[in-house]
């Protein structure tokens, strides 16, 4: 949808994206034409962070420190409640950008820009995981809250 699961601080990524169109038509070329190799599949250039960040609509998630970046992707890759493991922090921080000169040498041409294609992909409603994990946070403290109380009830008894 063209959000990160978390942002992390300090870190202005470039942007690179592919309209769902454009990638369908690049398996459709590889289909009918015989291409070796490995190709890229990418919109023309890449969008700043901060061109990105003006497209984008709704609430942002604050960026946190890489540790504590790691640690939310690690407790919601290990409770299900994510879908990206913690190990993505450094792409998150530095991601790369592709060419896709090879791909449009052989009769490809993209028929989106990233711009475009961004602002299609975040016109669906974004899952939001902080207000999860918030609520994930308040469960955990109030059993073991609750736990401590009937721990310290018994002993009484």
């Amino acid at each position: 949808k063209g959000r990160a699961p978390v942002r992390v601080r300090g870190a202005t990524p470039p942007v690179q994206v592919v309209h769902v169109d454009d990638a369908a038509a690049a398996l459709e070329l590889s289909t009918a034409v015989d291409l070796d190799g490995a190709y890229n599949v990418a919109a023309d250039g890449w969008l700043s962070y901060e061109e990105a960040h003006a497209l984008l609509t709704g609430g942002r998630f604050p960026a946190l420190p890489a540790a504590l970046a790691t640690r939310v992707l690690t407790m919601s890759w290990a409770t299900g409640l994510g879908d990206a493991p913690p190990t993505l922090i450094p792409y998150l921080t530095y991601p790369f950008v592709v060419a896709n000169d090879r791909l449009k040498h052989a009769g490809w041409k993209p028929q989106h820009s990233n711009d475009e294609a961004l602002l299609l992909a975040t016109g669906a409603p974004d899952f939001p995981l902080v207000p999860v994990l918030a609520g994930a946070g308040a469960v955990t403290v109030g059993a073991a809250l609750g736990t401590w109380w009937l721990t310290r009830r018994r002993g009484r008894r």
